[in-house]
């Protein structure tokens, strides 16, 4: 389910966050870390830190912790 004004809220949320949480700035440098699943959220949040001043924003994306135990170099679960 999706509310009917979503894109609208999120973004006025985006714009809160920049100018409220962030305090974007003239000439500042503003780094994301933020999940994936949220781009459309950091694409809103990096326009409005641009329109604020910034001069360069960075997204650094999360992934979901959900690794194999050979990606974490661990021994293979042994199927008895």
């Amino acid at each position: 389910m999706v509310l009917e004004n979503f894109n609208e809220n999120l973004e006025k949320y985006a714009q809160l966050i920049a100018e409220v949480g962030v305090n974007v700035q003239e000439s500042h440098t503003v780094v994301l870390q933020i999940s994936v699943e949220q781009a459309p959220l950091a694409r809103l949040i990096t326009k409005k830190a641009y329109a604020l001043g910034a001069v360069k924003t960075s997204s650094v994306g999360i992934f979901a912790m959900n690794f194999s135990p050979r990606a974490l170099k661990l021994p293979a679960p042994s199927h008895k």
